[in-house]
This record gives structure tokens, C-alpha cells and sequence, in this order.
């Protein structure tokens, strides 16, 4: 059935992510007396991904782990998955059979991982744009660095090797945590250290080409410095089970960690080419594409994201009130990547900062976000990540 409609201006806000939950936020603040708010999410947390990391490192998963109804009153929530939009109706379906009629709507699906046409096969390939992948990765380490001891051979060989394919931020990242978790896990169990393998492979010529060349140097210094070996212009071409090309490379590796690009969730039919420079859908001013899901020179970053939901919040505000809407400037954006706990690289402005000063200034920015949107207690539980919830939390997020 569709929603009862009212002379107030409907306003449907989908995705729980960082565009989401903030574009939500502002608008109750900016239009809550005026409007009614919905923000649609087909799960029931806020997915913290900037920690996504230290998840696959094993600490707990309750550091990215922030129930919606923490930051959203439950009023203006629906939990649900979204399914279509018909944009001349403007209705949204999701899977529950529920419609819902807007009169302004914001899309914040955010993305998923883009293969650019690699044939991914099987349960060897994960990647890590949520949680609930994080989670699933991090178990997997475990498992098979646990099955090391009981095989003959070279799958001994395979098993303890990790291959990471992309060089960026999310690479780098996961690089490091996947390196230190199945390490400790060796040590744990008493397996040889010495078959644990990780190597980082980069189409580019160095690491973070987002990043100064000089902090690109460091971080690559760092991730060596851990063991891990990095390969660049190497280009996936084709993967089969235990046998990945890259190039005249030929090895052979039970785990591969996709980590080269995102692109946006088909919600609806459009291409980045088609969001205006209002963010909003050619011919659709009323529907807006935020986020990772979006159009931005800086997309993938919960600063861009963040950026988003200011903007759209205010373009619809103004839209209530009758003004004219600005258009949307990409603004610099500041990069911090942390390279295993207690080291991070950090770029901002004209200047940089790595080693533990950089993971400082990295966790500041987690704690601030946390504080500046939940209550002290709330905030101070999540960031020290409340290891006793952490198995009933891990559960949840994979639906045990």
C-alpha cells in the first residue's frame, strides 16, 4: 500500500551509510517542523567502514558497529530494502511489497566492489565494503591459516598466501590488518609463520597515487617493513581457483582480497554522466544521488559522502522555501590511512604527517564522529569496542 498522503512535503532519504544517516539528520534539524522524514535502510546499524580495518586485524566488530536508533529517532526509520523507484510516480518500492510517495527523494545505496570485467570465481575472492564483508573476511583468516597444519605439499603453500589486488587507501588498509591477523593466528596455533604470505598487487606505479609521492614512499617502506611484498604494474588479467595471473606472474593463493574500485548500486537506471551539477538526476530535481552512489572528483571518502548530505540538505530546504539552489563544488578533501594499528599516513592541505602521530590524529577524527552524534557512553563503548558483545554483534551483522 502507498503511505497516506498530507499536505506536508514527503522527504525519502535510502541508505544507512555516511550520506544517509547525516543527509537524515540535517533535515530533521533544518525542516523537521515542515516535512516528513524517512530514512529507508535494508539493515539496522550504521555501517562505521572507516574501521573496517581493524575488524579483518580481529579486534571487535563493535567499532563499526552503530545502531541506527542511536542516531535517528525510530519514528523516521524504516527497516526495509529498497527495490525500484518509479520516478514519473514518484513512489518507492522495497522488498517488503511497501510503497512510499515522496515528494523529494535521496539515493545513499552507496557501492560495490567494480571487477572491471575480471572473471571472480568462487568463494576465494572477498571484498570489504562493509562490515558484514569485513566480518567475513576476518573469520575466513582464521579458518584457513587453522587448516595450514593438516595440509600436504604446496597447498600448504596456497593456503597461507594472501593476495590483495589494488593499491589504494582500502588496499594498503586491508594489507596491513590481513597480515597481522593471520600472523597472530599462526602464533596462536603454533602453525610456521614463515607460510603466511602477503602480497599487495597495484596496476599503478606506487601505492596511494591519490597521495604525495614522498607519503606514498613511506607507506610503502611501512607495509615492507610488515612483511608484506608489493608488486606494481600488475594488472589482473584472469583468476581460476588456487591459480591467479597477473601479467607472466603464474602463483598460486586460496585468498584473494578485491580491493581495485567501487561503482554505484544499480537502484535505478542512471549513469554518473546523468546527476547534475546539483547532485540531482537529469529531468529529476526532486531525486538526488549522494554518497559513493554519486558524482564527485573525490567519491569513495565519508568526507565526500558528509559533504553530500550538507548540500543536498540544504538544496531541499531551500527547495521548501521557495529559494534558489546553489550549484555543488567538490571541495579538497584530507586522506588519513591508517597501515596497521599505531601508524597512519596523513595528508592534509599542504602538509603530511605519518607514523604514530598520523594513527593519533587518524583515531581523533573516529572519536570526534562518534561524539559529535551519540551520547558519551554510546560513543565511548563503540570506539573501545566493547569486546564482550563482539561474538552476539558478529552474528547479527551475518544474520546467524
Amino acid at each position: 500500500m502507498v503511505q497516506p498522503e498530507n499536505s506536508r512535503p514527503k522527504i525519502i532519504i535510502v541508505g544507512g551509510g555516511f550520506a544517509g544517516v547525516n543527509t537524515t539528520r540535517i533535515l530533521l534539524k533544518k525542516v523537521g517542523k515542515e516535512a516528513d522524514i524517512t530514512l529507508i535502510s535494508d539493515q539496522d546499524y550504521h555501517d562505521y567502514k572507516p574501521c573496517a580495518f581493524r575488524i579483518v586485524e580481529g579486534y571487535s566488530a563493535a567499532e563499526t558497529y552503530i545502531p541506527l536508533s542511536n542516531l535517528i529517532d525510530e519514528s523516521h526509520l524504516v527497516i526495509d530494502a529498497m527495490q525500484s523507484a518509479d520516478l514519473e510516480k514518484k513512489v518507492v518500492t522495497c522488498e517488503s511489497g511497501a510503497l512510499y510517495s515522496y515528494d523529494y527523494l535521496v539515493i545513499a545505496t552507496g557501492g560495490k566492489a567494480n571487477f572491471h570485467g575480471v572473471p571472480i570465481i568462487g568463494d576465494l575472492t572477498f571484498t570489504v565494503n562493509s562490515t558484514k564483508e569485513a566480518v567475513r573476511l576476518s573469520r575466513h583468516i582464521r579458518k584457513i591459516v587453522r587448516s595450514i597444519p593438516e595440509a600436504e605439499g604446496l597447498k600448504k603453500i596456497s593456503l597461507g598466501h594472501f593476495i590483495i589486488v589494488g593499491g589504494g587507501g582500502t588496499g594498503v588498509e586491508m594489507a596491513s590488518a590481513v597480515a597481522r591477523n593471520a600472523r597472530k593466528t599462526a602464533k596462536e596455533l603454533g602453525v610456521d609463520s614463515s607460510l603466511i604470505t602477503v602480497d599487495l598487487f597495484h596496476a599503478g606505479p606506487r601505492v596511494l597515487e591519490t597521495l604525495r609521492p614522498e607519503l606514498s614512499k613511506a607507506v610503502d617502506k611501512r607495509l615492507r617493513d610488515l612483511g608484506i611484498n608489493i608488486f606494481y604494474h600488475r594488472r589482473l588479467r584472469r583468476e581460476h581457483l588456487e591459480d591467479v595471473s597477473l601479467g607472466d606472474l603464474h602463483i598460486k593463493a586460496d585468498t584473494i582480497i578485491w580491493t581495485a574500485g567501487i561503482q554505484p548500486k544499480p537502484i535505478i537506471p542512471y549513469d554518473k554522466g546523468e546527476i547534475d551539477d546539483h547532485l540531482y538526476v537529469k529531468d529529476h530535481p526532486e531525486v538526488y544521488i549522494v554518497g559513493d552512489a554519486g558524482k564527485d572528483n573525490h567519491y569513495g571518502l565519508a568526507q565526500t559522502a558528509l559533504e553530500h548530505a550538507k548540500y543536498v540538505s540544504t538544496c531541499i530546504q531551500d527547495k521548501i522555501k521557495g529559494k534558489e539552489t546553489p550549484i555543488y563544488k567538490s571541495k579538497p578533501v584530507s586522506y588519513a590511512v591508517p597501515v596497521g594499528s599505531g601508524w597512519a599516513a596523513i595528508q592534509m592541505n599542504h602538509s603530511h604527517i605519518s607514523g604514530v602521530l598520523g594513527w593519533l590524529i587518524r583515531r581523533f577524527v573516529d572519536i570526534r564522529y562518534m561524539i559529535m552524534r551519540l551520547s558519551l557512553s554510546e560513543a565511548w563503548n563503540i570506539i573501545t569496542g566493547k569486546p564482550r558483545e563482539d561474538q552476539a554483534i558478529r552474528k547479527k551483522i551475518l544474520g546467524e
